[in-house]
């Protein structure tokens, strides 16, 4: 187990995150794909995280859709509920009734939520 802890990491986040910018056209996915990493050496004490939830209408990301997201920043020594967020997101498809048995949330509630595309810029 200590011998994985100095092995390479499984994925190479700077190559994996070059790859993406130059697939993407979005220009949030550009700013975001194209901001500077931490690091590889960088002490884990010094690393800001975010952590995000999403409900969703199913767990296949062909045919469901995400309804809400929340986020909130933290550090090993603070978390920064101050930050925290929280959308509601426009469904592209009506919600299943089994859906809304799991997750309790309901037409009514996003009727008025923007679509993921409008909270992007936000979210990155």
């Amino acid at each position: 187990m200590i011998k994985k802890l100095f092995q390479k990491p499984a994925i190479q986040w700077p190559t994996k995150f070059q790859q993406k910018l130059e697939l993407v056209s979005d220009e949030n996915l550009v700013a975001f794909y194209g901001s500077e990493l931490p690091a590889p050496n960088t002490p884990i004490s010094e690393v800001e995280f975010v952590a995000l939830d999403f409900d969703t209408t199913g767990l296949n990301p062909e045919k469901h859709d995400i309804i809400t997201i929340g986020l909130v920043p933290f550090n090993l020594r603070r978390i920064f509920l101050r930050d925290a967020r929280h959308w509601k997101v426009r469904p592209q498809k009506k919600l299943d009734e089994d859906s809304v048995i799991i997750h309790g949330i309901t037409h009514s509630e996003l009727i008025d939520a923007p679509d993921l595309s409008d909270i992007l810029s936000e979210l990155l």
